[in-house]
């Protein structure tokens, strides 16, 4: 599950215009949001055995920000977000999807940009480790939506987006989320956000409806 310390983490992720482009209509969330989701997800990590896990990688691998390609121009922030699903009242923001770019209660640990995640190593306490987000599973708890089901989201800071971190951790989530019972959950993704189509798509989703949301937003529900 997440630690006290990834509320920070998160926060400076998140604070970025881009990261929030299909969320909450890109409003940022203040530093004591962060705190008190941390303690919702590690409140339903005990009491459920999944959560919005954070996604680390290790610190060796840089971010995408930092690699400079041949041409010695610095490589773009990042394409655009992997985003997608509301998580439960209060977890991630407003009507738009939470899913923004890219465990037992642990943290989904990446072995390499792209690999696998494997699941269970300690993280910050692992200072090998850098956090890159969020990926996992919650209820829906809103009043509209789809009520009652279990829904995946993820959502990856700039600087890890498309390289398929998010599918990886997506697919580990899900892994957990079938030895808890739970085999068909939900991602509501706001239909102009490609990149988490996409990932949706990787991971086996089909569209099965689309609607308006709330704040007139318009987004597909995919599911497995």
């Amino acid at each position: 599950m997440p630690t006290d310390d990834d509320a920070a983490v998160w926060f400076q992720l998140f604070n970025d215009p881009v990261v929030m482009q299909y969320i909450s209509g890109g409003q940022a969330q203040p530093q004591e949001w962060y705190h008190a989701f941390v303690s919702r997800q590690q409140a339903l990590a005990a009491a459920t055995g999944v959560c919005l896990f954070a996604l680390v990688v290790p610190a060796v691998v840089a971010p995408a920000a930092d690699i400079t390609p041949a041409s010695g121009t610095p490589a773009a922030a990042g394409a655009a977000p992997v985003s997608g699903t509301v998580p439960a009242a209060g977890a991630t923001q407003g009507a738009a999807p939470t899913k923004d770019r890219d465990a037992t209660p642990r943290e989904l640990a990446m072995p390499g940009a792209g690999a696998r995640p494997v699941a269970g190593t300690d993280y910050p306490a692992a200072r090998a480790h850098r956090g890159a987000g969020f990926v996992g599973l919650q209820p829906w708890t809103r009043p509209w939506g789809p009520v009652g089901r279990i829904e995946i989201g993820w959502r990856l800071g700039v600087a890890f987006q498309g390289r398929g971190l998010a599918t990886a951790g997506a697919q580990a989530a899900l892994e957990r989320g079938r030895a808890a019972g739970i085999d068909s959950p939900v991602a509501l993704i706001d239909l102009r956000n490609a990149p988490s189509i996409g990932v949706a798509t990787k991971l086996g989703m089909t569209c099965e409806c689309e609607f308006d949301a709330p704040d007139g937003v318009r987004v597909g529900m995919w599911s497995l």
